[in-house]
């Protein structure tokens, strides 16, 4: 498929209907990532927002869904440190409830999981009434370590920039930061730079695409990157913007695909993770203008199956993730068909604009 013929209506509904396929039914391939099933559905909803189609399905029905996975706040001794956001799946076997249910033993709020439900609501225009906004970011609080980083969840897992970037895009879609030190943050952000520019999950590790992206929207979210209305350009106070754009402009390959690191092959999901999260790193400082346009859509091109959904490499099988930042890459290239994608948050610029709304309600 050539990437020029990439999206015309044949391919837009192609996609449209894997997303359906996929939202209404998981394949048994999917069955390990039962605890990330909020996660994988908000993949599968954002794609339908993004290719406009989210009129094929029930807001009410999903609405009420998410807000089953809420950890309510319980009396039980042993649950006092438990993370009041929402649990990446009702396996643990918690109550059906459009309320949320209290921690069962071993049970509790995922930091991923409470951001990918949140987007989920935002993009559906829920006004968040039904969320137990103090509790969760109480809650939140007590994640965060001494370094500045966030753990998971409370029973304590991996710290990375993940975690950052989720509690940040929480404070931000909740319009409140009480649930985080901003100030130990950011140093901790700030830690994870390498030597060439680029960031790593961790102090110390390599320079990674998606670890630079969390780093750059976090900080972009925090006030840390200043654009200016006139240049268009980014400034920094913290680190040379210049730098991390040269890292990220050096990430795509002669194929014309993003790599996530230094000499590894070129994915399907660095689209995103390169033109968002690379060149959406490079969006958010200005210089998506610097990503080979034509390029990127002919590799997308040989990734898309016909159909629909996107695999990580050519000659591969679609899969629910690279499907949906391959969409998310097409939006950042300025398809029409495509409402356009906010890239500090992972969600429509349209259902970003609502959440500025529902905050002045």
């Amino acid at each position: 498929m050539d990437g020029n013929e990439l999206f015309g209506q044949a391919d837009l509904e192609a996609h449209t209907q894997f997303a359906l396929f996929l939202f209404h039914g998981l394949p048994s391939s999917a069955q390990c990532e039962e605890t990330n099933r909020i996660t994988l559905a908000y993949f599968l909803i954002s794609s339908l927002d993004l290719l406009r189609t989210l009129p094929f399905i029930d807001k009410t029905q999903i609405i009420d869904w998410v807000y089953a996975h809420q950890v309510l706040p319980s009396s039980r001794s042993d649950a006092s440190d438990c993370f009041n956001g929402f649990r990446g799946s009702l396996f643990s076997g918690a109550i059906f409830s459009p309320l949320g249910a209290s921690a069962l033993r071993y049970d509790g709020g995922h930091l991923a999981s409470t951001y990918s439900a949140l987007a989920i609501l935002s993009i559906l225009g829920d006004n968040f009434s039904r969320v137990q906004k103090h509790s969760l970011l109480m809650s939140m609080r007590k994640l965060q370590q001494h370094d500045g980083s966030f753990t998971s969840t409370h029973m304590g897992s991996e710290t990375d920039l993940r975690y950052i970037y989720c509690a940040v895009a929480i404070s931000v879609i909740l319009k409140d930061w009480n649930g985080i030190d901003k100030g130990n943050a950011i140093r901790y952000v700030m830690s994870c730079q390498s030597y060439d520019n680029g960031f790593g999950l961790s102090p110390g590790l390599e320079s990674h695409g998606g670890a630079t992206y969390c780093a750059i929207a976090s900080l972009f979210m925090l006030g840390c990157i200043y654009m200016d209305p006139l240049s268009k350009e980014a400034s920094s106070t913290l680190f040379d913007v210049k730098g991390v754009i040269k890292w990220c402009v050096q990430r795509q390959t002669k194929s014309g695909g993003y790599q996530g690191r230094s000499n590894k092959d070129p994915d399907a999901c660095y689209a995103f993770w390169q033109v968002t999260r690379v060149a959406g790193s490079l969006h958010l400082l200005g210089a998506g203008h610097l990503c080979n346009v034509n390029a990127l859509e002919n590799f997308l091109g040989k990734c898309a199956d016909k159909h629909g959904g996107f695999s990580k490499w050519p000659g591969e099988t679609p899969d629910i993730l690279h499907a949906y930042y391959g969409i998310c890459g097409l939006s950042l290239l300025g398809k029409p068909q495509l409402k356009c994608l906010c890239c500090k948050l992972g969600i429509s610029t349209e259902a970003a604009e609502k959440l500025e709304l529902l905050s002045q309600v």
